[in-house]
């Protein structure tokens, strides 16, 4: 099946320094196809309430994305480089 703008998300993962994925059975590509996309070295997590298999390279926030993404934005908030203003 083809996806609008595959290719434009293919170079968001490429250019990454972390990666969240949301609610997803991994199964449905060329989508699921992005996740080998992501660089090595880059943060990647994976949040899902069901997912036992978790694919190379990411790890696992187990719970719905309302119960999880505000505590990991706050440790990504928490650890980002300052900026000089």
């Amino acid at each position: 099946e083809s996806v609008l703008q595959i290719e434009e998300a293919r170079q968001h993962f490429q250019d990454a320094g972390r990666v969240i994925v949301v609610g997803t059975s991994l199964t449905v590509f060329p989508a699921a196809g992005l996740l080998d996309d992501a660089p090595a070295l880059a943060e990647k997590v994976l949040v899902d309430r069901e997912l036992t298999v978790v694919p190379p390279g990411f790890r696992l926030w187990p719970g719905s994305a309302d119960e999880v993404l505000p505590t990991l934005a706050q440790a990504w908030r928490s650890s980002a480089p300052q900026t000089a203003t």
